[in-house]
């Protein structure tokens, strides 16, 4: 008979999986990132296109312009987009860099501005993606209490300013806000925390990478705690988005971060 706690997580997990079937913006549902070249860069379903998806409802449906660190958006007038953006050659595009970036809809895409060091890329969102027509859950190790572990979360007095690298090779800044230190199995442990928005991340590598679980490694996002003392539930350990497609960017690890022990709980690897 599984436990309150045990319930609770699987509850969790079981939410989880609902949100990514109801979400046409999951990381499953991306089928493509472009990198974009100064000029013109034109997109539809022929293959001459620099940015090309057979959902494309025309050969060629627009194209976007890249002019000085600043992007444009030209649909062709006879192609429907569904955008916020009433009259889109006007203006430059607003990237995923600021709060409400610009998603342009077309058919049953969905494209977006990314900024990744000094270039400009098109992320690709398809509603009706293969790979989320496939999806039937998430997989996982069995909910086990024993990796409700103690620990300790200990502050810089003044945060770190660094550069992480990306999957793509590319610099972005991070905050490291200070460290978190477990016993496990008889392994005294580190892990760096960095800031994400408002929680705490936890990003990590374990000698499971190279089995059962994603080889990028997992995270853990925390509400900061109030106090030094603090339970870090490794049950809710999950995938980067990396382990679902090849059109997402993600971090490497930090060396710093690389555990020598193996944590057998959260999320597995989604594919082999």
């Amino acid at each position: 008979m599984p436990t309150s706690y045990q319930k609770n997580i699987l509850k969790f997990r079981e939410e989880k999986d609902k949100n990514i079937k109801a979400n046409d913006l999951h990381w499953l549902n991306l089928v493509g990132l472009f990198w974009l070249a100064e000029g013109d860069n034109s997109f539809g379903n022929d293959e001459s296109n620099k940015i090309f998806h057979s959902s494309f409802p025309k050969p060629f449906c627009g194209k976007f312009i890249l002019k000085n660190g600043k992007i444009t958006f030209h649909p062709e007038k006879d192609v429907t987009f569904n955008s916020d953006i009433p009259n889109p050659e006007s203006r430059n595009l607003i990237t995923d860099q600021d709060e409400n970036p610009d998603m342009l809809h077309v058919g049953s895409l969905t494209m977006k501005v990314l900024v990744r060091g000094d270039g400009f890329l098109i992320r690709m969102w398809d509603k009706e993606s293969a790979s989320k027509k496939k999806f039937d859950g998430l997989k996982y190790y069995p909910v086990k209490e024993e990796y409700k572990v103690p620990a300790k979360y200990i502050p810089y007095e003044t945060p770190k300013h660094v550069k992480k690298i990306e999957s793509l090779g590319n610099e972005v800044d991070a905050i490291f806000l200070g460290h978190v230190h477990f016993q496990f199995k008889g392994v005294d442990c580190v892990i760096e925390v960095e800031k994400s928005d408002k929680d705490l991340l936890l990003f990590f590598s374990d000698e499971t990478n190279t089995t059962t679980t994603y080889g990028g490694g997992r995270r853990i996002y925390l509400t900061p705690p109030t106090t030094t003392d603090f339970i870090l539930d490794f049950n809710r350990t999950e995938n980067w988005p990396c382990a679902y497609t090849d059109y997402a960017t993600c971090p490497l690890v930090p060396k710093q971060n690389r555990l020598p022990i193996s944590i057998e709980a959260g999320e597995l690897k989604y594919k082999d």
